[in-house]
C-alpha cells in the first residue's frame, strides 16, 4: 500500500514538473517573437563631418544651415525641415527596413539629448515629433550606449530607447507631418516689389518693399503683420510665415494667442500671373496648439469676395 502512494507521488510530481517547463516555454517563445517583430536593421555610419554630413551606405545626409535653423539634404535633395539645434554635438541614426528608413538626428549635451524623428517613405520624408533621453547621473557613471528598436504598428511608430541594454523608454508617433521638398535651383526668380490692389482706385493695398518681407493690413485698425518668406519659395511662387506678434494691435488682435500662431507654416502666398498681375492667397494664421487656421479673411478676401483674389500693379 505504501509503495502504490509513493509510485502515485511520483507520477504527479512528473506531471506537475512536465506541465510547468511546457509554460515556460511558452513564455520565452512569446518573448522572442515580440523582439523579432520589428524588420528595421541599424545602418552603420561610414563618415562624419563637422557636424553637418553623415554618409551612410545608401545615403548622404547634410545639414544645411538657413541662418537660425536647419534645413536637412538628402542625397542631394534639400528638405524644409526648419530644425532649431543648439547642442554641443549632433549625431544621426539611420535605420532601414525596405524602402522605408528611420532618421534620428540627436542634439547630443552632457545631461541628456534631444532626438528629432523622421521617416522616409520612398522620396517622402515625414516629420514624426520628438523625444528626450536623460543621463541625469553621467558624471558618475559616464555617458551610457544608447541604442533603438523601431516598429511599425499600423500607421504608427514606436521607438524603443535602451540605455547600456537595458529598457528606458517607449516613445509612439501616431501622426506624419510632410515635408516640403526645395526646389534647389530657382531661374530667373521674378520681382513682386511694388504696390498691388484689387483696382487702382481702391485706397487697400499690398505694399511690397522687398520679395523677402511683406507688410499686411489683415484687418483695418485691429491686425496688421509682418510676414517672411520661406525658402521653399520658387522663382513664381512665394510663401510666407508670420515674422513676430504685431507691436500695435486694436483689442481684436490683441484678443488672439499670438504665441501659438509663431510658427514655420505659411499664412499667405502669392503666384506671379505675369509683369502686372499676382494671385494673392491668404490662408490665416495656423495655430500650433489646436491644429487649425484661424482668423481666415483679411482686407483683400472681404472686400473682393473672393480667396484668392487677383491683384493689380498701380506703381
Amino acid at each position: 500500500m505504501r509503495e502504490n502512494n509513493l509510485l502515485i507521488l511520483i507520477i504527479l510530481l512528473s506531471l506537475f514538473y512536465n506541465c510547468k517547463g511546457q509554460d515556460d516555454k511558452k513564455v520565452i517563445k512569446t518573448i522572442v517573437n515580440q523582439d523579432s517583430s520589428t524588420c528595421f536593421v541599424k545602418q552603420n555610419l561610414l563618415q562624419k563631418n563637422n557636424d553637418t554630413e553623415f554618409k551612410f551606405d545608401d545615403y548622404k545626409f547634410e545639414l544645411v544651415n538657413n541662418e537660425e535653423t536647419y534645413n536637412l539634404s538628402i542625397n542631394s535633395k534639400k528638405y524644409l525641415t526648419n530644425l532649431t539645434l543648439e547642442s554641443s554635438e549632433i549625431n544621426f541614426w539611420n535605420y532601414k527596413c525596405d524602402n522605408k528608413n528611420v532618421i534620428l538626428i540627436e542634439a547630443d549635451d552632457y545631461y541628456g539629448s534631444t532626438f528629432f524623428a523622421y521617416l522616409m517613405d520612398n522620396d517622402n520624408l515625414y516629420s514624426l515629433g520628438e523625444f528626450v533621453i536623460e543621463q541625469l547621473d553621467v558624471e558618475k557613471k559616464g555617458p551610457q550606449k544608447k541604442d533603438f528598436k523601431i516598429y511599425l504598428e499600423g500607421n504608427d511608430v514606436k521607438i524603443v530607447t535602451y540605455l547600456n541594454g537595458k529598457n528606458n523608454s517607449t516613445n509612439i508617433f501616431n501622426k506624419r507631418n510632410n515635408i516640403a521638398l526645395i526646389n534647389n535651383s530657382p531661374k530667373n526668380p521674378k520681382s513682386i516689389t511694388g504696390e498691388w490692389k484689387v483696382n487702382c482706385e481702391d485706397a487697400r493695398s499690398l505694399d511690397i518693399d522687398s520679395d523677402k518681407e511683406i507688410f499686411l493690413v489683415v484687418q483695418g485698425n485691429q491686425i496688421a503683420v509682418n510676414m517672411i518668406k520661406l525658402e521653399k519659395s520658387t522663382s513664381d511662387e512665394f510663401f510666407y510665415r508670420l515674422d513676430k506678434k504685431p507691436l500695435n494691435m486694436g483689442s481684436g488682435g490683441n484678443a488672439l494667442p499670438w504665441e501659438t500662431y509663431l510658427n514655420n507654416n505659411e499664412i499667405a502666398k502669392i503666384k506671379v500671373l505675369n509683369d502686372n498681375q499676382i494671385e494673392f492667397t491668404w490662408l490665416g494664421f495656423y495655430n500650433d496648439k489646436t491644429k487649425e487656421r484661424e482668423v481666415t479673411d483679411c482686407e483683400f478676401t472681404i472686400n473682393s469676395g473672393e480667396n484668392p483674389v487677383i491683384l493689380t500693379k498701380c506703381k
